[in-house]
C-alpha cells in the first residue's frame, strides 16, 4: 500500500495494473489510499491524473468522497480518445483486396496502397485489414511490418486509419488448435476457397491467446495517430462481424456451419459472452484510440441439436445486448437467453454497420421506403424516431456501404440517407472511382437540399456531411 501510495505522488499520471481484492479508493490532502473489493482474480488499471484518481474498472458502482475532494470513476482515457475517423473512407487498400488482386500472393503494403488506393479529396480516412495469421504465425512470434507500413502509407497522404484483424478462417494453425480442434467451416465470398476450419473463440485458451496478441498490439499502437479505431473481431469467423455466423452454409459433406460449431460446444449464449469478453478486455488496453464493434440482427444457432441452422437476424436481441438487458427472448429455435454487453464506454465505443444501399435504406424511385429491420436499427443506433438505447446515447456510429454493384446508378440515395441519418463515415465499396464515370443527377441534403449532376460533386458533399456529423460528438 505504500509503495502503491508513493508511485502515485510522484508521478501526475501513474498508470497501475494490479490484483487486489476490493477497491475503494479515498482521495485525501496529498495522498491516496486504497482499500480492497474486486474479485480477487480481476486485474485493474488506475490512473492518477492532476490530482484525481481515476479507475479503468470495466464497471464501476460507487464513488467516494474524503475532504471534499471527489473520486472520479470512469474508464482510464476518455479525455484523451482520440477523434473519431470522419468522411468518406477508403477499403481497397488493404491487404486482403491485394491478395485477392494478386493470386494469393501478398503484394508489400506500400505497394499494394500505392495501386489500390486511389488519391481523392472526397476520401477522408483508410480501414486497413489484415489476417492475425500474418502479424503472429506463431505463438508469440509478432511480425508487425504490415501494419508498420500501412500507417506510413496511410499518414504520408495525411490521413487516418481504421485497424481490423481479422480471426477466424484467417488465423494460424496454432491458434486453431486451442481448445479442441479447428472447427470444420464453410467460407464463402473470401479469397480462402473450398472447406475451412476456425477456431473455437468462446474458450478460455483462444481467449488467453488472442488477449496476449491484443496486449501486444495495443502497446504498439494505441499512442499512433494515425491508428484512431480498432475494430473488435475476437469472435469472427470471416470477418470482424461477430454477430454473423454463416449457419445455413454447409461443408463438403453437407453439413451446416451452425451444427459443426454446436458440436465444438458453441451454444448462443457462449457466443455472446466472447463478444462482451472481447470488449471488456480491449477497453483495458486501449485507452487512446477508439473500440468500434460492428452490429447486425443477431445471427443465433437455431433448432440445434436436432436441426442446426441458421435462424436469420433477431434485431430485438441484439437491442438487448447492446443495452446490456440480461433477459429470455423467443426465437425461431427456442428462447435465447441474452447475455448483454455490460461495458460500453459511450466515448469511446463505436457501433459500425455494413450493408448501406438504396435496398436497405430507400430513398430511390424503384426503391422509395428501406428496409424495416435496417431502418429501425439505424434509428436505434443513431437514437432518432423516439427508439432509445442504452443511456439514450447517440453513438458514433460509421457505415460500410454495400458492394458497387449493387449500389449502382442509386448510390447517391444511400450516401445522402447516411448523411441525414447522422453517420460519421463511410467506407466507399470497392471500385467507387467508377462513380465519377457515372451520368445523371442526383438529389443530395447537404447543406442544403439541392440537385448535383456531377457525381464528384455528390462524393465532396458526402465527406463533408459526414465530416460535419463527427464533429457534434
Amino acid at each position: 500500500m505504500k509503495q502503491i501510495q508513493q508511485l502515485l505522488l510522484r508521478e501526475k499520471l501513474t498508470r497501475i495494473v494490479t490484483p487486489v481484492l476490493a477497491i475503494v479508493v479515498v482521495v485525501s490532502a496529498g495522498s491516496y489510499l486504497i482499500h480492497s473489493s474486486f474479485a480477487a482474480t480481476q486485474a485493474r488499471s488506475f490512473e492518477a491524473e492532476n490530482g484525481v484518481l481515476v479507475t479503468c474498472a470495466s464497471k464501476v458502482t460507487d464513488s467516494v468522497a474524503s475532504n471534499g475532494s471527489a473520486v472520479k470513476f470512469s474508464s482510464c482515457g476518455t479525455a484523451s480518445i482520440k477523434p473519431a475517423l470522419s468522411g468518406n473512407m477508403d477499403r481497397g487498400g488493404d491487404w486482403l483486396n491485394c491478395i485477392e488482386s494478386s493470386g494469393q500472393t501478398p503484394l508489400p503494403v506500400a505497394s499494394c496502397f500505392t495501386q489500390q488506393v486511389s488519391a481523392k479529396p472526397y476520401v477522408n480516412a483508410q480501414t486497413f485489414e489484415i489476417d492475425w495469421s500474418f502479424i503472429e504465425p506463431s505463438n508469440g512470434t509478432y511480425n508487425w511490418q504490415p501494419i508498420d507500413d500501412a500507417i506510413t502509407a496511410v499518414a504520408g497522404r495525411g490521413m487516418r486509419m481504421r485497424l481490423k484483424v481479422q480471426t477466424g478462417v484467417y488465423s494460424a494453425d496454432w491458434v486453431k488448435n486451442l481448445g479442441g480442434t479447428p472447427v470444420p467451416f464453410d467460407n464463402q465470398n473470401t479469397y480462402l476457397t473450398g472447406d475451412q476450419t476456425v477456431p473455437r473463440f468462446w474458450t478460455s485458451q483462444y481467449k488467453t491467446a488472442y488477449q496476449a496478441f491484443m496486449t501486444a498490439m495495443a502497446a504498439r499502437y494505441d499512442s499512433s495517430p494515425t491508428v484512431a479505431e480498432v475494430e473488435t473481431c475476437s469472435a469472427g469467423l470471416v470477418s470482424c462481424e461477430t454477430f454473423l455466423i454463416q449457419g445455413n452454409n454447409k461443408t463438403s459433406d453437407g453439413v451446416t456451419n451452425a451444427q459443426h460449431l454446436y458440436d465444438a460446444g458453441l451454444n448462443d449464449s457462449l457466443h455472446m459472452q466472447a463478444i462482451q469478453d472481447d470488449i471488456t478486455f480491449m477497453a483495458t488496453v486501449w485507452h487512446k484510440t477508439r473500440i468500434q464493434l460492428t452490429v447486425q440482427p443477431f445471427h443465433l444457432l437455431g433448432g440445434c441439436p436436432a436441426k442446426c441452422a441458421d435462424t436469420g437476424g433477431v434485431p430485438q436481441i441484439t437491442y438487448d445486448f447492446i443495452d446490456g438487458n440480461h433477459v429470455t427472448e423467443t426465437a425461431d429455435g427456442g428462447n435465447v437467453d441474452v447475455t448483454g454487453i455490460t461495458t460500453i464506454i459511450p466515448n469511446q465505443a463505436e457501433l459500425f454497420h455494413t450493408g448501406l444501399g438504396p435496398k436497405e435504406v430507400g430513398g430511390t424511385t424503384a426503391q422509395p421506403t428501406g428496409d424495416p429491420t435496417t431502418i429501425g436499427l439505424y434509428n436505434y443506433l443513431y437514437n432518432q424516431n423516439g427508439v432509445q438505447n442504452r443511456s439514450n446515447h447517440a453513438y458514433v456510429v460509421p457505415l460500410q456501404s454495400e458492394t458497387f454493384g449493387r449500389l449502382d446508378v442509386a448510390w447517391a440515395s444511400a450516401l445522402n440517407y447516411a448523411c441525414t441519418d447522422g453517420a460519421t463515415a463511410v467506407e466507399l465499396p470497392h471500385g467507387y472511382p467508377g462513380w465519377e464515370k457515372l451520368t445523371g443527377s442526383w438529389t443530395f441534403d447537404y447543406p442544403t437540399t439541392h440537385t448535383d449532376t456531377d457525381p464528384v460533386s455528390v462524393l465532396n458533399d458526402a465527406n463533408a456531411c459526414y465530416i460535419h456529423n463527427a464533429s457534434l460528438h
